[in-house]
């Protein structure tokens, strides 16, 4: 048997190494993903967290109507309650309902990674900052990942992460 020391690893001492890092590569990656999940879902529920506090705080700002609606397009509401492939937050100057092209305050583009969000077909906000209905967005990434933003009447809006509890979602 040859001395193998500062020449580099004998073939049995490399089978053993690829072995154990195979192993625990083994071990990681299914928790990887799921870190993953977990965290695209959380960037959409933030996504619509932050778009219905913008939308609550310039209806005060602007004493008007603030609206959100789903958009695939970014420039028409497409209605249903898929929110995924993007939405608007719009300015109800008029109070028709109807989105106007100089309305428009922000546009969320489509949410990428196998993402889902459902809710309701639009959600508004009064003058005074109240929600003209109260709402509940669902966000999944994949299988873990669940979250929900909930958004109460008096305009208070919140993410809760599955297995908590709140009072927020309770509409």
């Amino acid at each position: 048997m040859q001395r193998t020391l500062g020449r580099g690893f004998s073939m049995i001492e490399l089978m053993v190494a690829l072995s154990v890092a195979s192993i625990l590569l083994s071990l990681a990656v299914p928790s990887f993903v799921r870190l993953i999940q977990n965290n695209r879902a959380a960037i959409a529920a933030n996504e619509m967290l932050f778009s219905a506090q913008l939308a609550r705080g310039e209806a005060v700002k602007h004493a008007r109507a603030v609206r959100l609606c789903p958009s695939s397009d970014a420039a028409a509401c497409t209605g249903g309650t898929a929110w995924e492939g993007g939405w608007i937050v719009w300015i109800d100057r008029n109070r028709n309902d109807a989105l106007d092209a100089d309305e428009v305050l922000r546009v969320v583009n489509p949410l990428g990674g196998a993402v889902t969000l459902s809710g309701p077909e639009g959600l508004g906000f009064s003058e005074v900052g109240t929600a003209i209905s109260s709402a509940v967005f669902e966000v999944r990434a994949g299988r873990a990942g669940l979250r929900q933003v909930c958004v109460q009447m008096s305009g208070r809006s919140e993410v809760v992460r599955e297995g908590e509890a709140s009072d927020a979602c309770d509409v």
